[in-house]
């Protein structure tokens, strides 16, 4: 038995015996970073003094070993985009790019920066309407439609210029889904989909809408114009940084890994292998967050192994007490590491500290996921 598989089975004695956990060789532990200064979700409190090493120290010591700040989106990026907007200089700290001093600090203190970013949500307002999502009725949302070129070639231009422009470690997708189960019946979803059947749809949006005879193939469709983004995204941004860890915060889902309300099949992006792990977010509202056993658990079964599991915790929703067992609970199913929404004054003065008082005493490394020469 090599050293990390002794470790690996300590932790499990340790578990099974009730024992606090000692170590653990190889686990992401990270943190989401709202860049705004609101008090419930945003990080800006914490550096009101705009001292980001001091920031990147504290959280080492508290066992904190990556963070993922929120960096862009289709409406603005926190450093000089020449895809997006610059954020204005409020939302950067007054800083010419935020993220390059995010990624100095946390560097020079041995934390890796995944920049977790924005797809398709987030729309700016004078978004034309054909490029937006729509109901069945015609109604729009500030939300990119993915059947549509433009929007998928600004989201491909979004993502490739931030792996190729900066020393990231690796990049989240955070909204690589739908806004609902409304949604879409844009002109450019209807012109997908009659292409992939051959034929033109007569009754619009009645034949694909709930209960219609197309309803299934539509899903099918919805979620299939999503995963081909994922798929397609892999090459272009390994490409442009070969060692980039590409993950995903998904839907929790305590049966199957296919959101069709969001129309996120995320299962087939595990089987196809367009990821270097998947992050469930077990925290969309208080009732997943008192049983992250049992989501963490079905979402185990569903990736089977076959790509690394990160867990999302919601201490916004959670006491440290919760946050503490869910960590215990995600090892005993040899997950990957955990990540935590998000980083306020809260969690870094309540939540942290117990988790680096009980699961995190000992420094831990994020593993390689796929990366060579780590």
């Amino acid at each position: 038995m090599n050293a990390t598989s002794l470790l690996t089975a300590l932790a499990g004695i340790a578990l099974l015996s009730g024992s606090r956990i000692a170590f653990a060789a190889e686990e992401l532990r990270g943190v989401y970073m709202e860049l705004h200064g609101s008090p419930k979700f945003g990080v800006f409190p914490l550096v009101a003094d705009k001292d980001w090493r001091r920031l990147a120290r504290e959280l080492k010591a508290l066992g904190v070993n990556a963070i993922l700040p929120e960096v862009v989106n289709a409406s603005g990026a926190a450093y000089p985009s020449q895809v997006v907007a610059t954020r204005p200089p409020e939302n950067r700290q007054g800083f010419p790019d935020l993220l390059q001093v995010i990624l100095e600090a946390a560097h020079a203190e041995g934390l890796e920066v995944h920049p977790w970013t924005i797809e398709w949500s987030h729309a700016p307002k004078d978004t034309p309407p054909e490029r937006l999502v729509h109901d069945k009725d015609g109604n729009t949302e500030p939300f990119l439609c993915p059947s549509v070129e433009a929007n998928r070639a600004l989201m491909r231009d979004m993502l490739l210029e931030l792996a190729s422009r900066y020393d990231i470690d690796g990049l989240q997708y955070g909204y690589m889904r739908l806004p609902g189960d409304k949604y879409c019946y844009c002109d450019a979803c209807r012109a997908g989909f009659e292409k992939l059947l051959g034929e033109q749809v007569a009754d619009w949006p009645a034949a694909v809408s709930k209960g219609g005879p197309l309803e299934a193939r539509y899903v099918d469709y919805l979620c299939d114009t999503v995963s081909r983004f994922v798929e397609e995204m892999k090459p272009v941004l390994k490409k442009a940084k070969p060692n980039l860890v590409i993950s995903v915060a998904v839907w929790a889902n305590s049966s199957t890994a296919r959101n069709v309300g969001v129309r996120q099949d995320w299962g087939k992006w595990v089987a196809g292998g367009w990821l270097d792990f998947v992050a469930p977010m077990n925290y969309g509202n208080k009732w997943i967050v008192d049983r992250f056993a049992e989501y963490a658990e079905a979402e185990a079964k569903n990736v089977a192994g076959r790509l690394p599991l990160v867990y999302g915790l919601g201490a916004y929703l959670d006491t440290p007490e919760g946050q503490v067992n869910a960590v215990k609970a995600g090892r005993s199913l040899k997950c990957s590491g955990f990540i935590i929404y998000t980083l306020t004054q809260e969690t870094f003065t309540k939540h942290l500290p117990a988790l680096s008082r009980e699961v995190w005493q000992e420094p831990a490394k994020v593993p390689a996921f796929g990366r060579k020469g780590r």
